[in-house]
């Protein structure tokens, strides 16, 4: 069963990922757009400026972390939706352990094997 207070974090997460994706993707498009020069000519001139350079690599750095945001996005919609929608496959619509990690349940311990 799950708690009121569980069902109230999930669409929180979705939008704070979700917001976080957009943040973290305009900022890294805005510093290339920032980067590139103005003039179509000058092709290769904007990457041996050392001002750009650092610009694009910065921009290359944010990159995964839109991506970790955008996938964290998908994983918490995913769940959401796995209860409202019965054409997903069977194998989706068990229980993974990613949904479940938000839940609360009791701690189960395995017995030690000795020998």
């Amino acid at each position: 069963m799950i708690d009121d207070q569980s069902s109230l974090r999930t669409p929180r997460a979705a939008a704070i990922a979700g917001i976080l994706f957009a943040l973290l993707l305009a900022a890294a498009l805005a510093l290339v757009q920032a980067a590139a020069p103005r003039d179509a000519g000058a092709t290769g001139v904007w990457l041996t400026d050392p001002t750009s350079r650092r610009l694009v690599a910065l921009a290359l750095h944010l990159v995964p972390f839109a991506g970790i945001a955008f996938l964290w996005f998908i994983g918490v919609v995913r769940c959401e939706r796995r209860g409202h929608d019965s054409s997903l496959p069977q194998v989706a619509r068990g229980e993974p352990g990613m949904c479940r990690a938000g839940r609360r349940r009791p701690h189960v311990r395995a017995p030690l094997q000795h020998g």
